[in-house]
């Protein structure tokens, strides 16, 4: 038998031998995801848990625009539906009604005539009904 011959039949047999030793009985499961698992907030198959669960709100929206004045009012009501096990101790409110207030902080550029000198509105009631 010669060299070459005895590389095209005894590696590829040694390579197949090494890969069986050497391979992996499981897929790796990161840390965070197997905590999700243990918790019931998953399945393995990445389906939601039992224990799985998912806030929600609604939204309902009123709004006036005069377009000569370039003003908008208008009101909202916001019903958030608290689904967790866990109580909420406080609600989180981005608003960013001085995106367009002259010197605002931007990271770009905006027309000109769109700076104006900032939202006077407020929030006027916030109700928790239990």
């Amino acid at each position: 038998m010669n060299y070459l011959t005895f590389r095209l039949l005894v590696l590829p047999i040694l390579f197949i031998a090494s890969t069986n030793i050497f391979s992996q009985s499981s897929l790796y499961i990161p840390r965070d995801v197997n905590i999700a698992y243990e918790n019931g907030t998953r399945l393995l198959n990445g389906n939601p848990g039992p224990n799985y669960w998912q806030n929600r709100a609604d939204y309902k929206i009123k709004v006036q625009i005069d377009p000569p004045t370039r003003k908008l009012s208008g009101e909202e009501t916001i019903i958030y539906y608290n689904q967790s096990p866990d109580t909420l101790d406080r609600i989180v409110f981005r608003l960013y009604q001085d995106f367009f207030k002259k010197g605002a902080a931007r990271n770009f550029q905006i027309n000109p005539e769109d700076l104006h000198d900032g939202d006077s509105s407020k929030i006027k009631y916030i109700a928790n009904k239990l």
